[in-house]
């Protein structure tokens, strides 16, 4: 209704077609472009994030839930052994356990999605550029704000639009160049940030590798420089060789002989 409404009011203005062509094509096209993005970043923004915000309340809820001693006094199971359990009781636990890491999933995937396509700055943006877009137009039409100036009692109405429309149209392409501007750099701020995350990443995983390796390291040259095995008896004393008991035993076979 809005967009037929602007309409009407452009084909109404003592204009060239080219002029009301622009008014068209340009600034009403893409103010209507601006306003659609902007409720479309707006819807994705609330309801990620609405999913975040009760999954956030959601989980530890259920967590206390299941580990609270109150709900087994609240169905006389507290004080019985755990063989005499009802079977719901173990069937339950595992639905809550189920039922945690599914909402737990779900918000994690949630609050990524938002932070990769970043609903919420792009439709700050959006709308930041469709308020601009329409208050220029209004400003354009009653000849206020910058355009105030040309006002002129010696100009009808339809002579100040035409004296006016100059300005509007650069102060028009300069908001859309604006916004383009806004959205290369938060592009590239998303790609920055992107890059941060990786490098730290692989730096964090590099640095437990070494981490490792120096382990690994140290206990083999702990194992390779182990001191030798001391006697019991004379800890400082150089380990001796093993007796050689058969000559002994042949000495006293040799003087037991008449």
């Amino acid at each position: 209704m809005a967009y037929d409404h602007h309409l009407k009011q452009i084909e109404a203005l003592a204009l060239s077609d080219e002029k009301k062509s622009y008014l068209e094509n340009r600034w009403l096209d893409q103010y209507a472009w601006f306003e659609r993005r902007a409720k479309t970043m707006q819807m994705w923004y609330r309801r990620l994030r609405l999913i975040v915000v009760i999954g956030g309340v959601l989980i530890p809820s259920l967590i206390g839930i299941k580990f609270s001693p109150d709900i087994g006094a609240l169905f006389g199971l507290r004080d019985q052994p755990v063989e005499q359990e009802p079977a719901w009781v173990s069937v339950a636990s595992g639905l809550t356990d189920g039922v945690i890491f599914i909402i737990s999933l779900i918000v994690a995937i949630a609050a990524a999605l938002e932070e990769f396509f970043n609903f919420g700055e792009k439709h700050r943006n959006y709308r930041r550029a469709a308020e601009a877009m329409k208050g220029e137009y209004w400003q354009f039409l009653l000849l206020s704000g910058h355009y105030s100036k040309y006002q002129d009692d010696a100009m009808d109405y339809a002579q100040s639009i035409k004296a006016a429309y100059g300005t509007f149209v650069q102060r028009i392409e300069q908001i859309i160049e604006d916004d383009v501007r806004s959205f290369i750099e938060l592009v590239d701020e998303q790609m920055l940030e992107d890059n941060r995350q990786t490098q730290k990443m692989l730096q964090d995983k590099t640095d437990g590798l070494m981490s490792e390796l120096k382990h690994i390291g140290d206990r083999l040259a702990a194992i390779e420089g182990a001191p030798a095995k001391r006697s019991p008896t004379n800890p400082t004393a150089a380990p001796s060789e093993t007796p050689d008991t058969s000559a002994a035993i042949m000495a006293i076979d040799l003087t037991d002989q008449p």
